[in-house]
Order: structure tokens, then C-alpha cells, then sequence
């Protein structure tokens, strides 16, 4: 997926490409040659970010089955032939793990990469990676204006499942029917804004418990695996670490209601665990 970025204080713009590439040992040569021909096409400054589904180097795993030297080529060979950069990551380096044959085995395999003319508008950029939670991945953040912080906190969204809950119907009719002044699309848009405060009260309500031990879940799994970078062969801390994704799945599969339709829980618990590529 491609979109183009403008700046509207340099009035400068690059290509931004959204990456997802290919697992399967026998795609891989023409997708890294269908990014070779758009490298070719491309006339403005071009970024690429996403799961290149491959390594740079042996420092990019860490457990497993080492790296063989054509396991990191493919890669290397299109930075040296599109004259691009590897992002530099702040914290946090790998994207990927699953535990295979009991042990624990971080991969890198999302990215930013930026060709030379696209490094040249953001020399200041700032790459970090996300924590694990449901998926198997790990989000990558890219900021190319520090004075610019990435907005903290969640964003409303209305849960499918929610209406089976009395609770939600009562709110959205309560407010909708309340007496507001203005002009219509003012009132529109202030009742929304009650409907929206009032859920997100009930929501929390309703639901804070099992989010708050979601949340401790999330902090002791982030403890376990910054421990685990350091100690990937312990015994204990591995064990430990399997309770905790465990304890997550359970979570998830007993707040069905929460968590909405059958196929959305199934993809928060499994997602691309079949994967096999690498290991």
C-alpha cells in the first residue's frame, strides 16, 4: 500500500509504502523484485515500513536455529542496490517471538527503511518498537517531528458487542432525546459527545477489572521478556513467561462479550503462530 506524505510547513512530500511481505520461501524472489522495479519508478523521496519477513543481520535473533548467511542476503542486497537505510530502533529491537520447542525466539522482522532522499527530509527521525500484547508482532512507531509526541491514551471506539448490554441502549437514547440549543449540527455533534462520555464512564464501569489485570498481565510480560533478552536458556523464566500468555488467552476467551465475534477472538489468540519461516 502506497500514500503520498506532504509537509505542509516545508511543502516537501515522499512516498510512504506499507510493506507486508511474504513468508513463503517461494515468493520471496519476485516480491524483492517487484520492490527492486518500484525502486526504478519512484521519482520522489521514498520510505518503506512494515513485515519484510526477513533479518539484516544475526544480532536481528535471538533463540532458535541460527542464521545462515541467505537468510539476511536478500535483504542486504536491496539496501545496497536501492542506496537504503535501516532505521536506526530506539529500545525495544525485536517485532516477532514465539516459543518453539519450548525456548523462546525473538526475531526482527518489521522494520523502517529510508532511501538516501528520504533520510535527507527527516535526519531526525525517531524509530521504537511496541510491546508484545495479543499478536505475535510487535507494532513498529515512526516520528519524524519530535516537537510533535505521539498522543498517548486510547481512542473511543463503540464495541460491537455492546449492544447485548440494556446498560448502552438506555445511555444512547437518554442523550439523543435530551434537549440541546443551537443549530442542528451543533446539537448533533453535543449529544454525540455526552453519548461518548457516558460510555466511556460505563465502560469503565463495566469492564475495569478485567482491564486493570490485562494491564498487569501486560507489565509483568514486558518484565519477563526484557529478563529473557538477557537470559533466553532460563528454565524459570520461560516457564514463567509461557503462564503469562496463557493467563491472556483466558482473559480474552472467558470476555467473549467484550472481545466481540468468534472470528476476532480467534485471530487476537492465534493470529500468525502457523507461521514457520525461520524456525
Amino acid at each position: 500500500m502506497h500514500c503520498l506524505v506532504y509537509n505542509k510547513l516545508t511543502s516537501k512530500e515522499c512516498l510512504l509504502s506499507a510493506v507486508y511481505a511474504p513468508a513463503r520461501e517461494n515468493q520471496k524472489t519476485g516480491f524483492w523484485d517487484h520492490l527492486r522495479h518500484l525502486h526504478n519508478s519512484i521519482d520522489k523521496p521514498w520510505c518503506l515500513i512494515g513485515d519484510f519477513n526477513e533479518m539484516l543481520s544475526t544480532s536481528d535473533k535471538l533463540g532458535g536455529i541460527p542464521l545462515t548467511p541467505n537468510k539476511v542476503q536478500r535483504l542486504n542486497d536491496f539496501l545496497q542496490y536501492s542506496n537504503s537505510f535501516d532505521a536506526t530502533v530506539q529500545e525495544r529491537l525485536f517485532t516477532w517471538k514465539k516459543f518453539i520447542r519450548g525456548q523462546l525466539v525473538y526475531e526482527k522482522l518489521d522494520r523502517v527503511m529510508f532511501r538516501a532522499d528520504c533520510l535527507s527530509l527527516f535526519p531526525n527521525y525517531v524509530v521504537s518498537n511496541g510491546p508484545f500484547t495479543c499478536s505475535n508482532h510487535a507494532y513498529v512507531l515512526l516520528n519524524t517531528d519530535l516537537h510533535h509526541a505521539p498522543r498517548r491514551g486510547t481512542t473511543f471506539k463503540y464495541q460491537q458487542s455492546w449492544i447485548h448490554y440494556q446498560d448502552t441502549h438506555c445511555i444512547i437514547k437518554r442523550n439523543w432525546n435530551s434537549s440541546t440549543p443551537g443549530t442542528p449540527m451543533y446539537r448533533i455533534v453535543q449529544k454525540l459527545k455526552k453519548i461518548k462520555l457516558d460510555l466511556k464512564t460505563w465502560s469503565k464501569r463495566t469492564f475495569g477489572n478485567f482491564r486493570s489485570k490485562l494491564e498487569k498481565n501486560s507489565e509483568k510480560l514486558l518484565e519477563v521478556e526484557n529478563k529473557l533478552t538477557i537470559h533466553p536458556h532460563s528454565t524459570r523464566l520461560n516457564n514463567w513467561h509461557y503462564r503469562l500468555i496463557k493467563q491472556r488467552e483466558k482473559m480474552h476467551l472467558f470476555n467473549q462479550k467484550f472481545w466481540g465475534r468468534l472470528a476476532r477472538k480467534d485471530w487476537l489468540v492465534n493470529d500468525d503462530r502457523h507461521s514457520r519461516y525461520f524456525h
